[in-house]
C-alpha cells in the first residue's frame, strides 16, 4: 500500500490534461468541489481526474450577454476553451478577454473512494505568474463526497476551498442515487486586496429529469446564480448554462460539448418482448482464441466457452428476453464443454423462454448441445447432420523409425500411459485398446443418453440405431427420425418466431459498457480466475496455448500474496506435460490451500484435466468435473531415441572420452544398453511415485487406493468421482458458487483474470491480417500431424513426462 501511494503522488507532476478556468474572480463561480461537472468541473478540483478514466474531448465556448445572442446562434465567441483529458492526464487551452492560458494537471484515485490531484494554471508568455492548484476528494460512500482545494498564486496568496454533496436518494436506492445531487462549497481566502474571508460560499442542487438529461441550479450569497441544462447521448455530451449577476441580471451564456470514450446508457423505452439472435456465433474453449504469428499473437474474435454461459445467465435474468434464436452457430467445443453450454441453455429455458437452433449443417457437438439445450431445432432443405460414434485414432512411427536405423526406447511405469507408444510401436498395444474402449464407450453411452433425454419422445428410434447410419443424414431423414423439428429456411424461421411473438424485436446482444454515473459502487470481493490450458512446459507460456510453469506459478503466488484477492479459481484444461513444470505449479497450489495464510483454491476442470493436468489440481480444496471430463491418467511415461545404427548406415563415426560410467549415460549416438534403460525406468517408477504422494497428500486419500485408481488409466469424471478422484460434477459456475462459499464471500463478487504470459496481442484488423498469412493457419488438414510432431520433441525433451496418452476429436 505504501509503494502504491508514493507512485501515485510521483505520477502527479507527470504532463497531464484538463479543462482550465483562467484565474479570474469570475472564473470561480459556483467551484463544487465536491461534485465537479462532468466536462470542465475537474479545472476546480484536479483530484476528480482520478475517478473519471478514458478520453474526454471538450469545448466550450461563453458569449457575454452584452452581445445579441439572437444573432449569434451558434454562440461562436473569442472567449472559449478545449481539453483533451487522457486518463488521468492531460492539456487544456483557454482563451478569454484576449488573454491565453495553458494547464497541465493530474489526479489519481490513491485509495479506493480516496483521490488526489495537482494542477498548473499558466498564462501564455508569462509562465512565473501562474496559479498552482491541488485538489482532494474523498467519496467514502455513494450518498456522500466531500473536496478540498488549495490554490496559490505566484505571490503570498492562497485559497481553501471545501465542499461537500450529496445525494439523498442513494441512502435508499444506490442504483438510482444519482438523480439527485445537493452541494454546498466554502471558502477561505487570503487575497492581501479584498482582506481575509472564511465562511459558506454556494449552494446548488442537480437533478436528472429523465436518464440523460439533467438541470441544475447553483446559489451564491452574493447574489450570483446560475441555472443550465445539460444532454447526454451516446459518446456525446452537451449542455447550457446561464449565468446571473446580483438578481435577474444575465451575465453569460456558455455552450458545453464533449465527446467521451465511455458512452452513457440510452434511455429505457417500455419493456418490449425480445428474441436476441446469435448469428453465426463462433464459440472456442476458455479464452480468447489466440493465434501465433512470430513474435506477437492475435485474437481470432471468436467467444470463449465461459463468457458465453455467463451471457445467457445475464439474459435469463432480463424479463424483456422472451427467447434466443441461433443461427448457423459454431461450437468448436468439447463434450464437457458442450454439457455446460447446454446446462446454462436449460437454465434459461427453465424461466419460461425459448431457445430456437436453425442450421445449414449440423456436427455431433452442436446437435448434443441443440438437442439437450433447445426447444426446437430447424434445418435447411439442403442441410443434413452430419454425427459419428465415437473414436481414437493416433498415428505409430516405431516401423518407419525402424527402417531408418533408429532405436527408440519408451519407459513408462504402466503399459497403460502410452504416450511413448506413437514412436515405440506400430500400433495400440492391448491394454491401450483396453482403455480406449472402456471410457470412450462410456463417453459415448452418455453422450447418447443426454440426446435422448433432450429429445424425448420426438424421437422415432434410439439414437443409438440412428447413430449407426450416420455420418450423414440429409434433412429429409432427420425430420423423419425427430432429430429436429422441422425443414425451413432462415426467413422461413424468423417468419415463425414473428408470428409466435407479434410484438417482439429481434436483437442481437448489446455488450456496451456504459458509464456508471455512482459515486462509488459497492465493494465487491475479488475472485482470481487463473486458466491453466494446454501442455504445461518450462518457463513462459502463452495464454490459452500453453501453459508455462514460471507464468502460471506466478499468478497464483501474486494472487495468494494480493491481499484484495479472497479467492482463486483454477480453470484446467490440460492433458499434461513436463512432470518438472507440473511440479512447480503444484508447489504454488499447496502453498495457497495449505500454507502459513491459506487462501481458498478451487479446480474446475474442463474437457481434459488428465495427468500433468491432474496433477497441478491434487492440492486444490474442491475439485469439479464434468460428467465427460477426460482426468485421471496418473502415470509417468518418456522416450530416448538412439541412432547408432543410422549412423554406422552412413558411415558416420562416434568417437570420444569418457571420465565416468555415466558419461555417455542415454547417449542419442549409441545405442542404449539394458543398463541404462533400466535406470530410465527406475527414474520413471520415481516419479510415479512422487505423483502418487501428491494425490494422496492433496486428496486425503491411501497411497493403496491411489496407485489402485491410477497406473496411467484415463477415466471419465463420472469415473472419478466414484473413484475419489474429484469431489464434485459441476462445471464453472458450480466452482465459482464453491469458492465463494469458501471464502465466506456474501456479497457482490468480482471476477479477474491477471495478464498473461507470453506475446503482444493483436485484435481487429491487424489480426485479420496475421490471420490471412499465418501460415498454419492456412493448412488446417496438416493440424494432426503438427500435433504429433511436437508430441515428438517434447518426449525427446523431456527426461519424465505426465502426459496424457491420446487426445479426442468429435
Amino acid at each position: 500500500m505504501k509503494k502504491s501511494i508514493t507512485n501515485s503522488l510521483l505520477l502527479l507532476a507527470a504532463f497531464s490534461v484538463m479543462a482550465a478556468f483562467p484565474a479570474t474572480a469570475q472564473e470561480y463561480l459556483f467551484p463544487q468541489v465536491a461534485d465537479p461537472e462532468a466536462i470542465f468541473g475537474p479545472a476546480m478540483n484536479p483530484a476528480a481526474l482520478g475517478f473519471s478514466p478514458g478520453v474526454t474531448l471538450g469545448l466550450q465556448t461563453d458569449v457575454p450577454a452584452g452581445q445579441e445572442i439572437r444573432y449569434n446562434p451558434l454562440l461562436v465567441s473569442r472567449d472559449w476553451r478545449a481539453s483533451l483529458q487522457l486518463g488521468s492526464s492531460g492539456f487544456a487551452y483557454s482563451s478569454r478577454d484576449q488573454q491565453e492560458f495553458f494547464t497541465f494537471g493530474s489526479g489519481f484515485e490513491v485509495l479506493p473512494g480516496f483521490g488526489l490531484g495537482i494542477s498548473s494554471h499558466l498564462p501564455a508568455g508569462d509562465w512565473r505568474s501562474g496559479e498552482f492548484r491541488a485538489g482532494l476528494l474523498w467519496r467514502p460512500a455513494s450518498a456522500a463526497s466531500v473536496g478540498l482545494v488549495y490554490r496559490a498564486d505566484a505571490g503570498d496568496t492562497w485559497q481553501l476551498h471545501p465542499g461537500i454533496a450529496l445525494r439523498p436518494i442513494a441512502m435508499l436506492a444506490p442504483e438510482h442515487g444519482h438523480r439527485l445531487t445537493l452541494t454546498a462549497d466554502a471558502s477561505y481566502d487570503t487575497d492581501g486586496a479584498a482582506g481575509e474571508y472564511a465562511g459558506l460560499q454556494g449552494l446548488g442542487a442537480r437533478v436528472e429529469l429523465l436518464p440523460g438529461l439533467q438541470v441544475y441550479g447553483n446559489y451564491e450569497l452574493d447574489g450570483n446564480w446560475n441555472v443550465g441544462l445539460e444532454t447526454a447521448v451516446g459518446y456525446g455530451r452537451g449542455g447550457l448554462r446561464f449565468a446571473y449577476r446580483e438578481g435577474a441580471e444575465l451575465q453569460t451564456v456558455t455552450s458545453r460539448f464533449a465527446v467521451e470514450s465511455a458512452p452513457h446508457a440510452p434511455v429505457p423505452s417500455v419493456p418490449q418482448s425480445r428474441i436476441i439472435e446469435y448469428q453465426g456465433l463462433q464459440l472456442i474453449g476458455e479464452t480468447t482464441g489466440l493465434q501465433r504469428f512470430g513474435q506477437f499473437s492475435f485474437s481470432d474474435g471468436r467467444m470463449p466457452i465461459i463468457e458465453f454461459i455467463e451471457e445467457i445467465e445475464r439474459l435469463g435474468q432480463d424479463p424483456a428476453v422472451a427467447g434466443i434464436l441461433f443461427t448457423n452457430p459454431v461450437f468448436d467445443a468439447d463434450l464437457s464443454h458442450a454439457l455446460e453450454i447446454a446446462a446454462a441453455l436449460q437454465r434459461f429455458r427453465e424461466t419460461g423462454r425459448t431457445v430456437v437452433f436453425s442450421f445449414e449443417q449440423i456436427n455431433s457437438v452442436s446437435y448434443m448441445i441443440a438437442a439437450a439445450g433447445g426447444d426446437e431445432i430447424y434445418l435447411r432443405p439442403a442441410g443434413s447432420i452430419m454425427v459419428r460414434g465415437f473414436g481414437a485414432s493416433q498415428l505409430f512411427f516405431g516401423d518407419l523409425l525402424d527402417r531408418f536405423g533408429i532405436q527408440a526406447v519408451g519407459f513408462e511405469t504402466h503399459p497403460a500411459k502410452s504416450a511413448n507408444h506413437q514412436i515405440t510401436e506400430s500400433g495400440l498395444t492391448d491394454e491401450s485398446r483396453e482403455n480406449l474402449e472402456f471410457f470412450l464407450g462410456d463417453a459415448f453411452t452418455s453422450y447418447l443418453e443426454i440426446i435422448a433425454q433432450g429429445r424425448g419422445e420426438r424421437l422415432a428410434a434410439d439414437p443409438a440405431d440412428l447413430w449407426d447410419q450416420a455420418p450423414f443424414l440429409v434433412a429429409s431423414a432427420a425430420a423423419e427420425a425427430g432429430l429436429i423439428d422441422g425443414i425451413l429456411y432462415h426467413d422461413q424461421v424468423i417468419d415463425l418466431l414473428d408470428e409466435r411473438y407479434p410484438d417482439n424485436s429481434r436483437e442481437s446482444v448489446d455488450r456496451t459498457r456504459y458509464r456508471d454515473p455512482a459515486w462509488r459502487t459497492p465493494r465487491r470481493s475479488r475472485v482470481a480466475v487463473l486458466y491453466a490450458v494446454g501442455p504445461i512446459l518450462p518457463g513462459e507460456g502463452m495464454q490459452g496455448i500453453t501453459i508455462g510453469s514460471d507464468t502460471l506459478a506466478r499468478q497464483i503466488r501474486d494472487a495468494r500474496r494480493d491481499d484484495s484477492v479472497e479467492a482463486i479459481l483454477l480453470r484446467v484444461n490440460s492433458g499434461g506435460g513436463s512432470a518438472l513444470a507440473s511440479d512447480i505449479i503444484a508447489r504454488e497450489v499447496y502453498l495457497t490451500t495449505r500454507g502459513d495464510n491459506p487462501k481458498p483454491l478451487v479446480v474446475s476442470m474442463g474437457g481434459v484435466a488428465a495427468s500433468g493436468g491432474y496433477y497441478i489440481s491434487a492440492y486444490a480444496d474442491h475439485i469439479f468435473a464434468y460428467p465427460l471430463t477426460l482426468t485421471g491418467s496418473i502415470g509417468v511415461t518418456g522416450a530416448s531415441l538412439h541412432f547408432e545404427s543410422l549412423l554406422e548406415e552412413w558411415d558416420i563415426g562416434v568417437d570420444g572420452v569418457a571420465v565416468s560410467g555415466s558419461s555417455f549415460f542415454a547417449d542419442p549416438w549409441r545405442a542404449l544398453d539394458e543398463q541404462d534403460a533400466e535406470k530410465l525406468q527406475d527414474f520413471s517408477q520415481a516419479i510415479y511415485r512422487q505423483f502418487l504422494d501428491v494425490v494422496a497428500e492433496g486428496r486425503g486419500m491411501e497411497l493403496e487406493d491411489v496407485d489402485a485408481a491410477a497406473q496411467g488409466r484415463v477415466w471419465t469424471g463420472a469415473q472419478a468421482l466414484q473413484l475419489g478422484l474429484v469431489d464434485e460434477i459441476g462445471g464453472f459456475l458450480d466452482a465459482l458458487d464453491k469458492v465463494v462459499q469458501l471464502a465466506g464471500i456474501t456479497g457482490p463478487v468480482e471476477l479477474f483474470t491477471p495478464a498473461g504470459g507470453g506475446l503482444l496481442q493483436l485484435q481487429g484488423p491487424a489480426a485479420e491480417v496475421a490471420r490471412a498469412v499465418q501460415p498454419e493457419s492456412r493448412l488446417p488438414e496438416l493440424e494432426e500431424l503438427i500435433d504429433e510432431m511436437r508430441l515428438l520433441q517434447q518426449l525427446s525433451a523431456e527426461g519424465g513426462l505426465y502426459l496424457m496418452p491420446y487426445s479426442l476429436r468429435y
